[in-house]
C-alpha cells in the first residue's frame, strides 16, 4: 500500500513539474495576441483627418515581471509637416509598475497623464520630456519610429488588456497645430471633446469678428 501511495505521489509531482506554463497574452480589441504576433493599430487625426499613423507592437517574451515588446510607428500623414511625438495606451487586468517600466529608441521617455487635450493614458512613450511630448521629435510623414518597451508589473500576469491607444501629433494642419490620433470608431474622452469644442468656438468667434470688421469698413 505504501508503495502504491509513493508511486501516486511521484506521478503527481512529475505531472506538476511538467505541466505547461500559461503563455503570456495581450488582449486588444477582444483578440488575444501571444509572443511574436504583432498588434497593428491604425490612427486618424481627430481634428486633422489628413494626419495619422500605424503602430505595430510585438510581444517578444517575458522576463521577471516584464512584458517585453518591440514597437514601430509609421507616420502615414499626408499633411506635410506633421510629426508624431508619442503614443500611449491604458492597461487593465494587471497592476502596472510604471516607475520601473523602460523604453528605448525614438520614444525613450516613459510616463503617464494627459497626452493632449485632457486625453489621459496609463502608459505614455514620447520623444520629449513629458507625456505631452512637445513640438519636436518623432517621425515626419513617411518615416518610422522604432524601439523597445519593457512593460513592468508588480507581479507577472498571465495576460493583460491594452485599450484606448492614442498617438500625439504636432505641426498638424488644424488651427492649434496639434492633434491626437485614434483608431477608427474610437470615441474621444470628454476632456478631448471639450478642448475641441473650445477650439472650434474660438475659430468661429474670430471669423465672426473679421466679418463684422469687414462690414464696418464697407459701411
Amino acid at each position: 500500500m505504501r508503495r502504491v501511495l509513493m508511486a501516486a505521489a511521484a506521478a503527481i509531482a512529475i505531472g506538476i513539474a511538467t505541466a505547461p506554463t500559461q503563455a503570456a497574452t495581450v488582449v486588444y480589441d477582444t483578440t488575444n495576441y501571444g509572443t511574436g504576433t504583432p498588434i497593428v493599430i491604425s490612427f486618424t487625426g481627430v481634428q486633422d483627418p489628413n494626419s495619422g499613423g500605424t503602430l505595430t507592437l510585438t510581444l517578444t517574451g517575458t522576463s521577471g515581471n516584464d512584458y517585453n515588446f518591440t514597437y514601430s510607428l509609421l507616420n502615414t500623414s499626408s499633411s506635410p509637416n506633421t510629426n508624431i511625438s508619442g503614443f500611449g495606451f491604458d492597461v487593465t487586468g494587471a497592476n502596472l509598475d510604471l516607475s520601473t517600466t523602460t523604453a528605448t529608441g525614438t520614444y525613450s521617455t516613459v510616463s503617464s497623464g494627459s497626452i493632449s487635450g485632457g486625453y489621459f493614458v496609463d502608459v505614455c512613450l514620447t520623444a520629449g520630456d513629458t507625456c505631452s511630448g512637445g513640438s519636436s521629435g518623432g517621425p515626419a510623414p513617411g518615416d518610422m519610429a522604432s524601439g523597445t518597451l519593457a512593460l513592468e508589473f508588480t507581479s507577472l500576469p498571465d495576460s493583460f488588456t491594452l485599450l484606448q491607444p492614442v498617438i500625439r501629433m504636432q505641426n498638424t494642419a488644424n488651427a492649434d497645430g496639434s492633434d491626437i490620433g485614434l483608431p477608427p470608431g474610437a470615441i474621444p474622452e470628454p476632456g478631448t471633446w471639450g478642448m475641441m469644442l473650445l477650439g472650434y468656438g474660438a475659430i468661429g468667434l474670430m471669423i465672426r469678428r473679421r466679418r463684422k470688421q469687414g462690414l464696418l469698413q464697407i459701411a
